[in-house]
């Protein structure tokens, strides 16, 4: 694999699926906001059958709108999917905001289980207190080498930008005066 990708894979291994939950169908749904109109990333994450979901930013706030609400709505539609066809399933969600605490609740109380992955720092407290009772909470801090994005820093006046990179600027690199970038190469997935 090439080192500069993310390892998702970390999601299912980690999550301690039963042999029989490995077997199940996996569908992936992406969620963000609407990507500027060069979105090679978002094509190539397509590419892999992931369901990518977009949403424009609002122009007063520049915050994501509607995201949340279609992770939630989505969610319990594919439980309902799951539950009328009498499916096993398994919920593996990537975040830790409370607001998606709706759909978990309706999740488990119908019956599935619910993994919610999440940085530490951004784990509301009621998946904690919900572990147990349906959902297993696991911290991506745990595997930032395997998720995490290789980088490179370079003096932006001396190199050339590779046209599949995203650049981010070093926010420390800034406050001690120097002007360094960070860009991450987003190679085909």
């Amino acid at each position: 694999m090439d080192p500069r990708t993310k390892d998702l894979t970390v999601l299912l291994e980690k999550s301690d699926l039963t042999d029989e939950q490995k077997t199940f169908t996996l569908n992936v749904n992406l969620y963000g906001s609407k990507p500027p109109p060069v979105d090679t990333v978002w094509r190539a994450i397509e590419s892999h059958d992931v369901k990518v979901n977009t949403s424009l930013r609002s122009k007063w706030t520049g915050r994501e709108k509607e995201v949340d609400g279609k992770i939630i709505g989505d969610s319990i539609d594919d439980m309902w999917k799951d539950l009328s066809a009498s499916r096993a399933s398994v919920f593996i969600i990537v975040s830790g905001d409370r607001d998606l605490d709706v759909a978990v609740q309706k999740i488990t109380e119908n019956g599935f289980r619910v993994h919610i992955w999440s940085w530490d720092i951004g784990l509301a407290a009621v998946y904690k207190r919900r572990e147990g009772s349906g959902v297993l909470v696991h911290y991506l801090d745990n595997f930032i080498n395997r998720i995490g994005l290789n980088h490179t820093v370079f003096r932006i006046d001396r190199n050339a930008i590779d046209l599949h990179s995203l650049v981010v600027m070093d926010a420390l690199s800034e406050a001690d005066g120097s002007r360094h970038f960070v860009p991450f190469t987003v190679p085909d997935l």
